[in-house]
């Protein structure tokens, strides 16, 4: 909230040209209070709607929160969604605003991992890559998708695609896909930062990852059926679309392949197939990064070693995808939301406030 008092998207007196919502999901700590006091701390507090989700409310998870705001909320051209633990420059409201009055109606932040330390920057890498990999797809006429903090949607386009869905593991690539299918292409806003913190445990970050891979499947066996159908999607987009579950299949097959290399004891060519895929996966990292270009606060890797490792550490899908997989078979119908509850705060790094605790906790302003 503080982050968001410091924007500069103002009138000649001040006045924000921005709406806050922000939803307390269930919460029982106070966080409704804290969201008011912060706001009137920021100066925000005119703009600010807390929208109240009871203990207990049902479904579960961030597409239900998010479709909790009403209509009348949602005054603004636009919708840039944020998670609590983002932090952003005091620039970023006003880059989304004319990146939307230019005509954009779709598009993500780069999405950033704030903190020093291996693990801070391998999660990093891993989102400059993915933004990478977005751009591909959207320079090859794709569909490309958005991720859940600093998504930005026309509030045109998003009330046309039936807004958010209630239910959803993954409410970013759902939206996306059918986004998509009304014709609406994401981009990737290469000059919008939005920061978040690292996950803080093996247990917290395994969970992240089969929600994201079992939210992703979900999403393409719901939605598959209405790609094919769709009669008015861009040939390119289509293929894009009916290719894109192989990025979890694939995973299966070299999984699979191992297993039997090992059970035929040859265990030489089980290893030969996870280092070419690590190799692979250290190529495109190092083109990311690259192109990218963008340092990390507090980072002292460069970014040749950083590649490689994020190499080895991007084998991770190799077992995150089947067991998103496994999920889905064994758990049909109603899904829980695994949230993502142990983050690790990032220190102090200039160009951010004091945390809401007292504590320096902050990312680099984006630029």
């Amino acid at each position: 909230v503080r982050d968001l008092g410091r924007q500069d998207h103002r009138d000649a007196d001040g006045t924000p040209w921005f709406d806050l919502v922000v939803v307390d999901d269930r919460s029982v700590d106070g966080t409704a209070d804290a969201v008011r006091a912060a706001a009137v701390e920021a100066g925000v507090a005119g703009v600010t709607t807390v929208v109240r989700r009871p203990p207990g409310a049902e479904p579960d998870g961030k597409g239900a929160a998010l479709a909790a705001v009403p209509d009348d909320a949602v005054r603004g051209a636009a919708m840039l969604v944020l998670d609590a633990d983002a932090r952003l420059g005091p620039d970023v409201v006003r880059r989304v605003a004319e990146r939307v009055a230019a005509g954009e109606e779709a598009f993500t932040a780069r999405r950033r991992v704030a903190g020093t330390g291996w693990a801070a920057a391998l999660q990093d890498g891993e989102q400059v890559l993915d933004a990478w990999l977005q751009g591909v797809r959207s320079a090859l006429g794709g569909s490309a998708e958005l991720r859940g903090n600093g998504m930005v949607v026309a509030t045109h386009r998003l009330r046309a695609a039936g807004g958010w869905r209630a239910g959803t593991l993954t409410e970013d690539l759902d939206l996306s896909t059918r986004l998509a299918l009304a014709g609406a292409r994401v981009g990737v806003a290469d000059d919008v930062e939005v920061w978040e913190a690292s996950t803080a445990t093996l247990r917290a970050f395994a969970r992240q990852r089969l929600r994201w891979a079992e939210g992703s499947a979900r999403r393409h066996l719901e939605l598959a059926p209405a790609v094919v159908r769709a009669a008015g999607l861009r040939p390119a987009a289509r293929a894009d679309l009916l290719l894109a579950p192989g990025v979890l299949v694939a995973p299966v097959a070299v999984l699979a392949a191992v297993v039997a290399g090992v059970a035929r004891r040859r265990p030489g060519a089980a290893a030969a197939l996870v280092a070419s895929c690590g190799a692979s996966a250290a190529l495109l990292s190092g083109m990311a990064l690259r192109d990218a270009s963008r340092p990390r606060p507090g980072g002292r890797v460069g970014p040749p070693l950083l590649a490689l490792a994020e190499g080895a550490y991007l084998l991770h899908w190799l077992v995150a995808a089947p067991a998103g997989l496994a999920a889905v078979a064994l758990r049909p119908g109603r899904v829980r939301f695994a949230r993502t509850r142990e983050r690790r705060l990032p220190g102090a790094v200039a160009g951010f406030g004091p945390a809401a605790d007292g504590r320096s906790a902050a990312a680099p302003a984006a630029r």
